[in-house]
């Protein structure tokens, strides 16, 4: 029999408690809070369940559960849907104890039907507190006040279950794991692009609604220092769903599919991260949806300004560096590259637009083959996705502080078909400049004073199989 289990969400929160009132009439109300420390984030799982009431009104219940070992006080109203705060209507209720192993459950609530044809509605996207959760099609349009109940305590579901409800970003594998989450590579780099692989796990009964050619995916990401981000995601390519990119994918949930793991765009930072996939397992409308979920993956984030380097040569004080993970590589198989721009020792200042905000204007990369020539569009694979920008302007870069800029040739549309030997150029050209005007909204330079520094890697591209000719 399959599984099916709540959405839960572990995160860098705090809770209210409950603590019992003085036994006599006559006696002076204690603050409980005087007693108790607040409930630090190492102390909480924190859970999100969604569903639709009787009445209609939509429900958000949050579930916070002390994992610590003392009793602590939850905090107070931290709900935030991105709202002004006069959509709000907080709690009345003194603080709440929270022993070990307690779990408080407050729920919000609010109409998704306009009261009369004056009432201005709010379509959500997402919630800033007490998690950041980008959840469209499960956060519905406002057209009331947000009403917040007051705590009630529970125990830990988990204490009373043999199979207990998975939580997203709790580091929690449920015991049947409905889906397999899987990547390359157990170890990457701080703003690497990689993939997540999506597979049924053939051990589970669990099958996906056949009237849903679009499978509603939430991806977790639990970060160091608890921070935990929730979103909703789509599949890279799914058979029948999703935009007409020119490509008829056969991917489905018989043969696994490919998601976009957001590094570098929705979450990063050194150190392990828990990444956890949720698919919805019930209608939209259900009172309770229901969702079945996958392992948990945990991967090692690194900081790629520690990569072993080569420089380029040395420029007016500057240099730039490719890193490989190898130099040896198959026919379709992508080459990370791990670049990094350098103000090393210029006198003058320095300036160039962002490599995070802007990378594709900051460094320019291409192939060129065996004959010293880039490679022509005919001899390259198609762009695995569009590269954008955020146009910034012009930023000052720091004396001494390198830079990274976490790249594939795959992604730039610079990936050999051909086997063969190729070298990567990547140039940065920055201005290097005492005469900059930076009275205006955006600084602005001589274009004269804006020098090429280049950087080199040599690759080899042999054949898509060991046993290819």
């Amino acid at each position: 029999m399959f599984h099916v289990i709540q959405l839960r969400v572990s995160v860098l929160v705090v809770l209210l408690a409950l603590s019992a009132a003085p036994s006599m009439a006559q006696q002076r109300p204690v603050d409980v809070r005087q007693q108790y420390p607040a409930c630090a984030s190492a102390d909480l799982d924190t859970s999100l369940r969604f569903g639709i009431e009787a009445n209609g009104d939509h429900r958000v219940v949050i579930d916070r559960e002390n994992v610590s070992d003392h009793a602590c006080v939850l905090p107070g109203f931290d709900v935030n849907l991105n709202l002004t705060q006069n959509f709000y209507r907080e709690p009345l209720g003194g603080p709440v104890v929270a022993l070990p192993g307690q779990t408080g459950e407050e729920v919000v609530r609010w109409s998704a039907v306009p009261l009369n044809d004056k009432t201005k509605c709010v379509k959500l996207e997402w919630m800033r507190a007490p998690i950041l959760a980008v959840v469209p099609s499960l956060l519905h349009k406002v057209c009331s006040e947000v009403n917040t109940s007051l705590w009630t305590l529970t125990e830990s579901p988990a204490d009373h279950s043999a199979d207990p409800p998975a939580s997203i970003g709790s580091n929690r594998d449920p015991q049947e794991p409905a889906l397999q989450l899987t990547s390359d590579k157990n170890v990457y780099d701080d703003g690497e692009s990689f993939v997540l692989h999506v597979t049924r796990d053939s051990s589970n009964e669990w099958a996906p609604p056949e009237d849903s050619p679009c499978p509603l995916l939430v991806l977790s990401v639990n970060s160091p220092g608890h921070e935990v981000r929730v979103d909703e995601v789509q599949p890279i390519a799914f058979q029948n769903c999703g935009p007409d990119q020119g490509i008829r994918s056969t991917q489905d949930w018989k043969t696994g599919f490919d998601l976009n793991s957001g590094m570098g765009s929705r979450w990063g930072g050194t150190g392990e991260h828990s990444l956890q996939v949720f698919a919805l397992a019930s209608s939209p409308k259900a009172a309770e949806l229901r969702f079945v979920a996958s392992n948990v993956l945990r991967l090692q984030i690194l900081d790629p300004l520690l990569i072993p380097r080569k420089w380029g040569p040395l420029t007016m004080g500057l240099h730039a560096s490719i890193a490989l993970d190898k130099d040896t590589y198959r026919v379709g198989e992508d080459v990370p590259l791990h670049i990094a721009i350098q103000n090393l020792s210029s006198d003058q200042p320095v300036y160039s637009t962002s490599p995070i905000w802007d990378p594709f204007e900051t460094v320019w990369v291409e192939v060129l083959n065996e004959r010293g020539q880039p490679l022509t569009v005919a001899e390259r694979l198609r762009p695995a996705r569009f590269m954008t920008g955020h146009g910034r302007g012009l930023m000052a870069f720091e004396k001494g502080k390198p830079v990274a800029l976490e790249w594939t040739l795959g992604r730039l549309g610079w990936l050999p078909k051909n086997i063969g030997s190729y070298t990567i150029i990547a140039m940065w050209a920055p201005c290097i400049t005492a005469n900059a005007d930076t009275t205006g909204t955006f600084i602005r330079v001589d274009p004269k004073s804006c020098v090429p520094v280049r950087a080199t890697a040599a690759i080899q591209i042999i054949a898509a199989s060991a046993n290819a000719k």
